[in-house]
Protein backbone atom coordinates (compact mmCIF):
# COMPACT_ATOMS: atom_id res chain seq x y z
CA UNK A 1 0.00 0.00 0.00
CA UNK A 2 1.34 3.41 -0.98
CA UNK A 3 1.85 5.91 1.79
CA UNK A 4 0.39 9.34 1.08
CA UNK A 5 2.84 12.08 0.06
CA UNK A 6 4.32 14.09 2.90
CA UNK A 7 4.29 17.20 0.69
CA UNK A 8 2.63 17.78 -2.67
CA UNK A 9 2.21 21.39 -3.68
CA UNK A 10 2.89 24.00 -6.34
CA UNK A 11 6.10 25.90 -5.61
CA UNK A 12 5.02 29.54 -5.39
CA UNK A 13 6.25 31.93 -8.04
CA UNK A 14 7.39 29.12 -10.36
CA UNK A 15 5.76 26.74 -12.85
CA UNK A 16 7.02 23.85 -10.69
CA UNK A 17 5.44 21.41 -8.30
CA UNK A 18 7.19 19.82 -5.33
CA UNK A 19 6.66 16.35 -3.93
CA UNK A 20 8.11 14.53 -0.92
CA UNK A 21 7.40 10.85 -0.33
CA UNK A 22 8.60 7.99 1.82
CA UNK A 23 11.20 6.04 -0.14
CA UNK A 24 12.52 2.56 0.59
CA UNK A 25 14.47 3.60 3.71
CA UNK A 26 14.25 7.41 3.69
CA UNK A 27 12.71 10.45 2.10
CA UNK A 28 12.60 11.19 -1.64
CA UNK A 29 12.03 14.62 -3.21
CA UNK A 30 10.77 15.48 -6.68
CA UNK A 31 10.31 18.65 -8.66
CA UNK A 32 7.96 18.53 -11.60
CA UNK A 33 6.84 20.57 -14.59
CA UNK A 34 3.66 20.09 -16.63
CA UNK A 35 4.21 17.80 -19.62
CA UNK A 36 3.62 20.71 -22.03
CA UNK A 37 6.38 22.84 -20.43
CA UNK A 38 9.46 23.20 -22.66
CA UNK A 39 11.67 21.75 -19.90
CA UNK A 40 9.73 18.46 -19.70
CA UNK A 41 11.85 15.51 -20.85
CA UNK A 42 15.06 17.51 -20.31
CA UNK A 43 17.29 14.65 -19.23
CA UNK A 44 20.52 16.62 -19.09
CA UNK A 45 19.22 18.94 -16.34
CA UNK A 46 21.60 19.28 -13.38
CA UNK A 47 20.50 20.81 -10.09
CA UNK A 48 22.36 21.35 -6.83
CA UNK A 49 20.40 18.83 -4.77
CA UNK A 50 21.29 16.28 -2.09
CA UNK A 51 23.37 13.64 -3.84
CA UNK A 52 22.23 14.23 -7.39
CA UNK A 53 19.20 13.73 -9.57
CA UNK A 54 18.51 9.99 -9.58
CA UNK A 55 15.08 9.96 -11.24
CA UNK A 56 13.80 11.50 -14.45
CA UNK A 57 10.47 10.59 -15.90
CA UNK A 58 6.73 10.89 -16.31
CA UNK A 59 4.27 10.74 -13.46
CA UNK A 60 1.22 8.52 -13.21
CA UNK A 61 2.75 5.78 -11.06
CA UNK A 62 0.69 6.36 -7.92
CA UNK A 63 3.14 8.80 -6.35
CA UNK A 64 4.07 11.29 -9.02
CA UNK A 65 1.03 12.97 -10.60
CA UNK A 66 0.15 12.12 -14.18
CA UNK A 67 0.58 14.96 -16.67
CA UNK A 68 3.85 16.06 -15.08
CA UNK A 69 7.51 15.36 -15.84
CA UNK A 70 9.58 14.80 -12.68
CA UNK A 71 13.19 15.01 -11.54
CA UNK A 72 13.90 13.34 -8.21
CA UNK A 73 16.59 12.70 -5.64
CA UNK A 74 16.73 10.85 -2.36
CA UNK A 75 17.93 11.16 1.21
CA UNK A 76 19.00 7.52 1.54
CA UNK A 77 22.77 7.77 1.20
CA UNK A 78 25.46 6.27 3.41
CA UNK A 79 25.76 9.64 5.17
CA UNK A 80 21.99 9.73 5.84
CA UNK A 81 19.96 8.09 8.56
CA UNK A 82 18.11 5.18 6.96
CA UNK A 83 15.09 3.65 8.61
CA UNK A 84 14.49 0.04 7.69
CA UNK A 85 10.79 -0.79 8.07
CA UNK A 86 9.84 -3.86 10.10
CA UNK A 87 8.27 -5.55 7.05
CA UNK A 88 11.65 -5.42 5.29
CA UNK A 89 13.57 -6.63 8.32
CA UNK A 90 11.19 -9.60 8.64
CA UNK A 91 12.06 -10.69 5.09
CA UNK A 92 15.83 -10.93 5.60
CA UNK A 93 18.09 -13.17 7.72
CA UNK A 94 18.36 -12.07 11.38
CA UNK A 95 22.12 -11.44 11.06
CA UNK A 96 21.56 -8.98 8.22
CA UNK A 97 18.67 -7.39 10.11
CA UNK A 98 20.97 -6.69 13.07
CA UNK A 99 23.57 -5.09 10.78
CA UNK A 100 20.86 -2.93 9.20
CA UNK A 101 19.57 -1.86 12.62
CA UNK A 102 23.07 -0.86 13.71
CA UNK A 103 23.55 1.19 10.53
CA UNK A 104 20.28 3.04 10.78
CA UNK A 105 21.39 4.92 13.89
CA UNK A 106 24.17 6.72 11.97
CA UNK A 107 23.92 9.66 9.63
CA UNK A 108 21.74 12.72 9.30
CA UNK A 109 18.05 12.21 9.90
CA UNK A 110 16.33 14.52 7.42
CA UNK A 111 13.07 16.19 8.35
CA UNK A 112 10.26 16.93 5.93
CA UNK A 113 10.83 20.66 6.59
CA UNK A 114 14.51 20.38 5.57
CA UNK A 115 13.65 18.45 2.41
CA UNK A 116 10.91 20.98 1.63
CA UNK A 117 13.53 23.76 1.91
CA UNK A 118 15.76 21.80 -0.51
CA UNK A 119 12.80 21.62 -2.91
CA UNK A 120 12.29 25.38 -2.67
CA UNK A 121 16.00 25.98 -3.24
CA UNK A 122 15.92 23.69 -6.30
CA UNK A 123 12.83 25.52 -7.62
CA UNK A 124 14.56 28.90 -7.21
CA UNK A 125 17.64 27.56 -9.04
CA UNK A 126 15.51 26.04 -11.79
CA UNK A 127 13.38 29.16 -12.14
CA UNK A 128 16.54 31.26 -12.54
CA UNK A 129 17.54 28.98 -15.43
CA UNK A 130 14.09 29.45 -17.01
CA UNK A 131 14.32 33.24 -16.70
CA UNK A 132 17.88 33.26 -18.08
CA UNK A 133 16.75 31.17 -21.05
CA UNK A 134 13.77 33.44 -21.71
CA UNK A 135 15.95 36.59 -21.54
CA UNK A 136 18.51 35.05 -23.91
CA UNK A 137 15.79 34.01 -26.34
CA UNK A 138 14.30 37.51 -26.21
CA UNK A 139 17.70 39.09 -27.00
CA UNK A 140 18.19 36.75 -29.97
CA UNK A 141 14.72 37.52 -31.34
CA UNK A 142 15.26 41.26 -30.88
CA UNK A 143 18.70 41.14 -32.56
CA UNK A 144 17.33 39.03 -35.42
CA UNK A 145 14.42 41.41 -35.95
CA UNK A 146 16.72 44.45 -35.92
CA UNK A 147 19.07 42.81 -38.41
CA UNK A 148 16.24 41.81 -40.72
CA UNK A 149 14.88 45.37 -40.73
CA UNK A 150 18.32 46.91 -41.28
CA UNK A 151 18.37 49.01 -38.11
CA UNK A 152 21.61 50.76 -37.16
CA UNK A 153 23.95 48.51 -35.25
CA UNK A 154 22.84 45.45 -37.16
CA UNK A 155 24.77 43.77 -39.96
CA UNK A 156 21.84 43.84 -42.41
CA UNK A 157 22.10 46.41 -45.14
CA UNK A 158 25.64 47.39 -44.14
CA UNK A 159 27.24 48.12 -47.51
CA UNK A 160 30.57 49.41 -46.25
Amino acid sequence: MLKPPLFDSPLAGTPFRGLIIHGFVGLCAYIGVPNDHWMAEMDELVLQVHGSITFRGQGGDGYRAEGWYWWGWDYQHASDYCEFPDEIQEMIPPELSEIMKSLQSHGKKWTVAEVEQDLIDAAVELNALVLEYQESASRVVKASSSAALGYPGSDAGDAS
